[in-house]
């Protein structure tokens, strides 16, 4: 399974279409929502739910996993609140981000390797994404011990669940899977986005 997902707090659906609009159009791509007819593949689909609990949550295109949390950032910085996004990968790992006002709060991967590349020290990687319960909390207003308890066990696991990250997300009031929830407004992306994406000047 690939996913990704971004959950933000306090902020309306239009607010968060606009961003997500503003986002793509400086990277030189066309986002725009659509209604009625026939919805976009998962390929080309951003979906936007309803609020749940404070948070507005966001589902993305089936292969944006490494876009995710630049994009959380933007929106995170536009919208002056917290983010919480999650790439899962393959079904072998999960990684989250926190970010508040634009400002990365937290990393947090379930298996660091997968963020290795040649040129990388394993162990600074690894350091860099274990995750810090304590300022997660704070930002999210959950319990550090509940947090901590979560990246731990999902570090050790020997079974593997895509979908813990789930259960995380819990804790911080954050409902998903979105099933439960109506959506709020659909976004298309056109065929073959990911090769028009450009870097924001």
């Amino acid at each position: 399974m690939f996913l990704t997902t971004t959950s933000l707090r306090d902020v309306t659906v239009r607010e968060l279409v606009t961003q997500i609009e503003a986002w793509f159009d400086d990277h030189f791509t066309v986002c725009m929502e659509v209604s009625g007819g026939e919805l976009p593949s998962a390929m080309n689909y951003v979906g936007v739910y309803e609020p749940h609990n404070g948070w507005t949550t966001v589902v993305w295109p089936t292969y944006f996993g490494g876009l995710h949390s630049e994009v959380a950032s933007h929106l995170s910085s536009r919208l002056r609140t917290v983010a919480c996004s999650v790439e899962v990968y393959h079904s072998e790992t999960w990684q989250h981000v926190v970010y508040h006002n634009g400002s990365l709060v937290d990393e947090y991967a379930t298996d660091p390797s997968y963020l290795v590349s040649d040129l990388d020290d394993t162990r600074a990687v690894a350091r860099r994404w274990r995750g810090n319960p304590e300022v997660v909390a704070r930002h999210v207003g959950s319990s550090a011990r509940g947090i901590a308890r979560h990246y731990r066990r999902n570090r050790r696991s020997r079974s593997f669940d895509e979908w813990n990250f789930t259960e995380l997300w819990a804790d911080f009031g954050i409902l998903y899977p979105v099933d439960e929830l109506s959506v709020a407004a659909t976004l298309a992306l056109p065929d073959r986005w990911e090769r028009a994406l450009r870097p924001a000047p």
